[in-house]
Parts: C-alpha cells; sequence; structure tokens
C-alpha cells in the first residue's frame, strides 16, 4: 500500500467513526429529553389540559391563563407555608 493508500483509508475509518458517535450522542440527547417536550410550570400540569400554540402567550385562551393564575397562586401557598414552618 503506498502512502496515499493509507491515508484515504485512515480517513474512511475515521469518518466511520465520527458518524457513528454523532449517531450514538444524537440517540443519548433524544432518550434523555424523555419525549416530553412540553412546558412545565413547577412539574405540575392538569391531566386534560391540551397544548396548542405553546410558545407564544397570545394564542392562550381565557381558561389556559386562568389555569396558569390558579398553579401559581398554590405554589406561592406552598412557599409561604414552607416559610412558616421555618
Amino acid at each position: 500500500m503506498t502512502l496515499r493508500q493509507l491515508q484515504t483509508y485512515f480517513r474512511r475509518k475515521l469518518r466511520r467513526v465520527g458518524a457513528m458517535l454523532a449517531a450514538a450522542m444524537i440517540a443519548v440527547l433524544a432518550a434523555s429529553c424523555g419525549g416530553d417536550f412540553d412546558y412545565k410550570i413547577s412539574g405540575e400540569r392538569p391531566a386534560n389540559e391540551t397544548r396548542t400554540g405553546t410558545g407564544d402567550f397570545g394564542s392562550m385562551s381565557t381558561s389556559s391563563h386562568e389555569d396558569v393564575l390558579k398553579l401559581q397562586e398554590r405554589y406561592q401557598a406552598k412557599v409561604e407555608a414552607e416559610a412558616g414552618k421555618k
């Protein structure tokens, strides 16, 4: 084998290894997300809530806005209760 053939051989091997590493990293990242890409507020979300137009609050319905306010009130009450225990 000539030097040029060896260089070509190792470049091809390096590309394959790089492609396999990239695929493995993408698979790990996708698995770590758990498939749940919805925005969560403090880990609590009503079970019957539907997500439409996430990302822009202009499309948020009034009932969804009320749900967010109720959730914020519950969280604030929880924080105040824990602060009172200390």
